[in-house]
């Protein structure tokens, strides 16, 4: 018995399937996003409790009801207190996000940030 070999063809792609490529940006492998229809970013100052997990379901909100987190930093306090300063991108108005957050248990408060 002898095994069968198969016929190794090169990966062509058809003239008619490659596109031009257009570069807009300056030449490099980071290319910066097209800003349109994106608001600028916006900062938030949350304080949360310190409670497993809180972070995470902060975060978590943010980036479901549709805002990118552009920023964030997390100072731990002594009273068991977490101060989150973040800065969002989205459509959408951030204000809303103010809302959402205020609804979780582990929030205190949120402050907008001009």
């Amino acid at each position: 018995m002898h095994a069968l070999k198969r016929r190794r063809t090169p990966a062509t792609t058809p003239p008619e399937l490659t596109l031009p490529v257009e570069r807009t940006g300056p030449p490099g492998p980071f290319t910066p996003e097209p800003t349109v229809g994106r608001q600028a970013a916006r900062g938030l100052h949350v304080v949360v409790e310190g409670r497993g997990g809180a972070l995470v379901r902060v975060l978590g909100l943010v980036e479901r009801r549709g805002f990118e987190p552009t920023q964030i930093k997390v100072d731990t306090g002594a009273e068991g207190l977490m101060r989150v300063a973040l800065s969002v991108r989205s459509e959408r108005p951030v204000e809303l996000l103010v809302r959402q957050l205020m609804r979780l248990v582990e929030v205190r408060t949120v402050e907008l940030v001009p």
